[in-house]
């Protein structure tokens, strides 16, 4: 509840985006999927997004929890230190996250391609490469961050 009700005040001040970049990227997907001119749905579809980021994102605390359960001495010595970078450090598996951005290119390339009533393949609806960026630049980093804040009052 905390990251869904943080994400929709960040959302609607601004501030959920570090940089006007990301936040295009964001709002270029809606747009693309709207070029039907279509913008009535716009709204539907931008709560079904974040709805779909918070719940990932939340999935970070179990994470959080089964990697804490693996290691507790560490985990416990640094959240008595009140280290919260050391946490986002062993909290880190960067194989895992080269994986899963390849994992998103290959969703994205296979499910967001824009099909003419023929068969044919146009164009994709949002560039692949847009997708993981968004995952890289912004769900990542919120993921490991609700992680943190989970590991910092478990014990």
């Amino acid at each position: 509840l905390w990251v869904k009700l943080y994400m929709c005040r960040s959302v609607s001040s601004g501030t959920l985006f570090a940089s006007s970049e990301q936040r295009h990227l964001f709002t270029t997907s809606t747009k693309a999927l709207n070029k039907r001119n279509s913008f009535a749905l716009t709204p539907k579809r931008l709560k079904y997004q974040h709805q779909a980021i918070s719940k990932r994102i939340h999935y970070g605390k179990f994470i959080a929890e089964s990697k804490f359960l693996e290691a507790p001495d560490i985990y416990s010595k640094h959240i008595r230190n009140e280290d919260r970078q050391a946490i986002w450090n062993e909290l880190s598996n960067f194989k895992v996250e080269e994986l899963l951005l390849k994992r998103v290119f290959n969703k994205a390339s296979a499910y967001v391609q824009d099909i003419t009533d023929d068969g044919a393949l146009e164009t994709y609806k949002i560039q692949p490469e847009a997708l993981v960026r968004i995952y890289k630049d912004l769900i990542i980093p919120m993921t490991k961050e609700v992680e943190v804040d989970y590991l910092m009052v478990r014990i």
